[in-house]
């Protein structure tokens, strides 16, 4: 009780220095959480993304009933399928004068149906990387009923790549920060230090020991942290509130945003314990160094 109520004490009677430590630990916990905030939306999106993901099999025209029904199970039986539709000949012609609309008109001369029958082959969530897509997509190429595959390759890649980016951004950027709020907290630690060195000599006569004076250092770090990181919390979150209402009329026009989501239970745990252990390994770096 009495180490915290001392880091306390100290932490008011230095109140300038610690807000500014605070302050500065707000805004590089900000753009951390904003960076995982990021995160978690694309990871929503990848997944909302990822439900209409689906491998399009284009048959031949010769396939045999026979053939067709072999296909339509050894697919169905497949360990990467969610489900699978078939759409005939003449029910894709007719999707396709739905889509037309008036300018259906211009397919009336048709004498034969161009448009082959085929299956609608949605993928399972542990199945949608690119890589098992292409192993899929090989294997089922190989089968003498199929004609063509199509499933949208290249979008595939490059929304995974931007998944992959972005993961990359979080752990580099935050590393950075970590490190930058780390020596933050260790100098202003420093300073205190410097300022009570009177008070802590006084201290060191009287037998106390190195670990008694620095534990409410080491405290007033934490408090730091734990600050930083709440300030940062509650800007984040207002930002996010006030993004999601500007954007609110554009989904009811355009897009569908309800995969956007606030930071979960999990992250906000991971950030505001984050925040607070680099308060104290900011004053233990600053401790180890001074002759405290």
């Amino acid at each position: 009780m009495y180490f915290l109520r001392e880091s306390l004490r100290n932490f008011f009677r230095h109140r300038r220095a610690n807000a500014v430590a605070v302050v500065v630990i707000a805004m590089g916990m900000l753009l951390v959480g904003g960076i995982g905030l990021s995160y978690v939306n694309f990871r929503n999106l990848e997944a909302s993304w990822g439900g209409q993901v689906h491998i399009v099999i284009y048959l031949r025209d010769d396939v045999s009933p026979q053939g067709l029904e072999a296909l339509r199970h050894a697919l169905s039986q497949g360990p990467e399928t969610a489900s699978l539709e078939f759409t005939s000949k003449e029910q894709a012609l007719h999707q396709f004068k739905a889509r037309l609309g008036e300018g259906a008109d211009i397919l009336e001369g048709l004498q034969t149906n161009p448009l082959p029958a085929s299956f609608t082959l949605k993928v399972r969530d542990e199945h949608r990387s690119p890589e098992l897509l292409r192993a899929m997509v090989g294997r089922y190429r190989t089968l003498p009923e199929i004609e063509g595959i199509d499933y949208g390759e290249r979008w595939v890649e490059r929304f995974h790549l931007l998944v992959w980016v972005l993961r990359i951004g979080v752990l580099g950027v935050g590393g950075v920060i970590s490190m930058a709020v780390m020596l933050i907290i260790a100098n202003t630690v420093r300073l205190a230090l410097y300022a009570r060195a009177e008070e802590i000599e006084i201290m060191r006569l009287v037998g106390a020991t190195a670990w008694f004076i620095k534990l409410p250092f080491f405290l007033e770090g934490v408090l730091q942290g734990l600050l930083g990181t709440g300030v940062a919390l509650g800007l984040l979150y207002g930002l996010f509130s006030l993004v999601l209402t500007w954007l609110r009329p554009m989904a009811e026009l355009f897009v569908d945003l309800s995969f956007l989501q606030f930071l979960p239970p999990q992250a906000l745990a991971a950030l505001i314990l984050g925040g607070t252990l680099l308060g104290g390994l900011g004053s233990m770096v600053s401790l180890r160094r001074t002759d405290a």
